[in-house]
């Protein structure tokens, strides 16, 4: 091997290790939504683009495998709670892609993560729904232990790359609604 060759692979390893800001396209893998629902930890949502009148939005993992979640997501519409239960399926040849289903299989969403902190405190997620005609709404996530500090700047940075507006749907008080013993009402969604 010549002192040329050698300095070239060098020169392209050193680039490669680089690549974020060398050769974007290089080294770059899609954030993986299956890493951020593993966890035993509640998932909140703390802001959405979508017009709703939810509040309170949280997911509670009960299984994580390979191929999917089972989880509970519960809000509150107004002052009534809400409880459906529903099964994300991930797709091994997209791994920011989950579709989401309510037990029975009929489809419902699809869920794709855009962004992740790099301790998998906070998401930015992409809702896109199918009911009558394409909706995309995005969602910034947090896990139950950061959301008392609120989401990095980063997240908010990368959320609002793909959207200004915003509606705020968590509050501190919002806690409660994990309190199996809580005063409100539990209403499950059939859909």
């Amino acid at each position: 091997m010549t002192l040329d060759s050698v300095v070239t692979a060098v020169w392209f390893f050193a680039c490669f290790i680089t690549s974020d800001t060398k050769f974007p396209t290089i080294g770059k893998q899609a954030y993986n939504i299956r890493k951020f629902f593993s966890t035993n930890e509640p998932i909140w949502t703390v802001y959405t683009t979508g017009p709703t009148r939810r509040t309170c939005e949280v997911d509670s993992i009960k299984d994580l495998t390979k191929v999917s979640v089972y989880f509970t997501r519960t809000f509150l519409d107004g002052t009534a709670r809400s409880s459906k239960k529903e099964l994300g399926t991930f797709n091994s040849r997209r791994k920011k892609h989950m579709d989401i289903y309510v037990p029975g299989g009929i489809y419902t969403a699809s869920e794709d993560i855009l962004y992740m902190s790099e301790n998998r405190a906070c998401a930015v997620i992409m809702v896109t729904t199918k009911l009558q005609s394409k909706l995309h709404t995005f969602d910034l996530r947090v896990r139950n232990s950061s959301v008392r500090h609120g989401p990095g700047p980063d997240c908010v940075e990368k959320y609002r790359e793909h959207e200004r507006r915003e509606q705020v749907i968590y509050k501190r008080e919002c806690q409660h609604i994990l309190d199996k013993h809580g005063k409100a009402p539990v209403h499950h969604v059939v859909l």
